[in-house]
């Protein structure tokens, strides 16, 4: 294995591939990072598709990015089958070429359909790929692709057994940006809060689906403010400073619009923003004093990494309903509480506001206990592995 010292010096090409939702690309962006902190001189590529959310983020975060083709399998016999597939094939050959005239030393795939041709391609033209899983039931892609792998790497001890792998398993957390960490202190509230021109003192609270949105969460929360509109007018004719709690709402980009139409005929509301999509999420994230939201791998593991009391509402399809066992290691660690979807609504959500603002106490022990929770090392981990077995 390299030691320490002489990383600074390595060079060479790493590929990484991953993506279609943040769930995905953001645990790959944070082991990138660690990966070019050690080795300065090294090159890293993302892969992915053109249309997925990855082709955003990455550049955005100072890689290279080259598109790939690639395509859902669908999970029931349809027409779509055989677009995937010819996809599939066109993705296969892009990154047998892409191997072929960058030489990686390693790929890496964190997930998402964009893994299986460009792991494909890796195991064969034989060079040694890693996976990381991030939740509690893993998805198709890796579970597929991960019986070649150098090692697979798992956010959950849980998922392990549900792989067969020539390699070696190792539970190291799932890996969140430095900037999660940072970002966790009141200070650093305070200043978020001014660079997003948000209210000072006011308790924020931010709710998100997701990069995809989640429909229920957008209800319940539009739902919620009309009715709130109302009580805030009243106030105005008493006093013209409202204290209740700030909204703010990420929609999702393909919801963004509907949820714009729903609002644009109803009252003032001085106690909601609403947002398609947060480019800056740990500046939304250290502002806030609460988050709702759905419970995908990563934003359980940010969440902790931050510090932050949550309500978790998991997405009621997820593959093995996984999203529920991700929520239930926040809530049996008394940082959370849960709702089934089903059950959230616009009167649920003012019952925990309500709660929220009149048991400050309890709601601070959920944050120390979120942070307590925290995984700090999990990337640097997991660039060990690599090293250990794949850069000896």
């Amino acid at each position: 294995m390299i030691e320490q010292t002489a990383r600074k010096d390595l060079t060479g090409t790493i590929f990484f591939s991953g993506g279609g939702t943040s769930g995905h690309i953001h645990p790959a962006l944070a082991i990138a990072t660690e990966l070019r902190r050690q080795c300065p001189k090294l090159r890293i590529i993302f892969c992915g598709t053109s249309g997925g959310l990855e082709a955003k983020v990455v550049p955005q975060a100072g890689f290279d990015f080259i598109p790939v083709k690639a395509a859902p399998f669908p999970t029931r016999p349809s027409m779509r089958f055989f677009a995937a597939c010819n996809e599939y094939r066109q993705g296969r050959k892009e990154c047998t070429s892409l191997i072929k005239q960058y030489s990686p030393l390693a790929v890496i795939g964190t997930g998402g359909y964009v893994c299986a041709p460009m792991l494909g391609a890796a195991h064969k033209l034989k060079v040694p790929y890693l996976v990381h899983e991030q939740n509690a039931y893993p998805g198709r892609s890796n579970r597929l692709t991960a019986y070649h792998a150098a090692a697979v790497c798992l956010g959950f001890a849980a998922a392990e057994r549900y792989f067969r792998t020539k390699g070696q398993i190792f539970v190291t957390g799932n890996p969140v940006r430095p900037e999660f960490f940072s970002l966790g202190t009141a200070v650093a509230k305070l200043g978020a809060r001014r660079e997003l021109e948000l209210p000072l003192d006011r308790p924020i609270i931010l709710i998100s689906g997701g990069s995809l949105g989640a429909r229920s969460l957008n209800l319940a929360a539009l739902e919620w403010a009309k009715q709130q509109a109302s009580v805030v007018t009243a106030e105005k004719a008493q006093t013209t400073t409202y204290k209740g709690p700030y909204i703010i709402l990420a929609t999702g980009s393909r919801r963004y619009e509907a949820a714009k139409r729903m609002v644009q005929d109803w009252p003032d509301m001085p106690f909601l923003r609403i947002e398609p999509y947060l480019n800056n999420m740990p500046t939304y994230m250290a502002a806030a004093d609460l988050i709702i939201g759905r419970a995908g791998a990563v934003t359980c593991a940010e969440l902790a990494a931050m510090g932050k009391p949550s309500v978790l509402i998991p997405y009621p399809y997820a593959a093995g309903d996984h999203q529920t066992y991700n929520a239930q290691a926040l809530v049996h660690g008394g940082a959370a509480i849960m709702y089934a979807d089903k059950d959230w609504n616009a009167s649920t959500m003012q019952e925990v506001l309500t709660d929220f603002v009149q048991n400050a106490s309890a709601w601070n022990e959920r944050s120390t206990a979120a942070e307590s929770l925290a995984n700090r090392p999990a990337a640097a981990e997991i660039v060990e592995i690599i090293f250990k077995t794949m850069l000896k």
